[in-house]
């Protein structure tokens, strides 16, 4: 359900524009969402985690790739998102 309704129709930096298809599992699929950013999907396993770069784009990082992991919970999916990066300047503020 990921890969569909956040993945392909959006969330965070508005409508996103699929560039590369990749596998079924979502695997090496790439999006440009808002301002030209595009990311790319890893690594992937249905129902389980994405894990994600951004690959281009005006970010103010030299590395950024984040994990979205899924796990069953009372009946719902507990949703996790961690990031990792580096910060391009010390000048430079990301709020997450």
């Amino acid at each position: 359900m990921f890969l569909e309704v956040v993945w392909r129709q959006g969330g965070g930096l508005g409508a996103p524009r699929i560039v590369e298809e990749g596998e079924p599992s979502g695997r090496h699929c790439a999006r440009r969402v808002g301002l030209c950013i595009v990311e790319r999907i890893q690594e992937a396993e249905r129902g389980k985690f994405i894990e994600y770069t951004i690959d281009k784009g005006p970010w103010p990082t030299s590395y950024n790739r984040a994990r979205v992991s899924f796990e069953a919970l009372d009946g719902g999916t507990l949703v996790t998102w961690r990031s990792n990066f580096t910060q391009l300047s010390s000048r430079v503020s990301i709020l997450g």
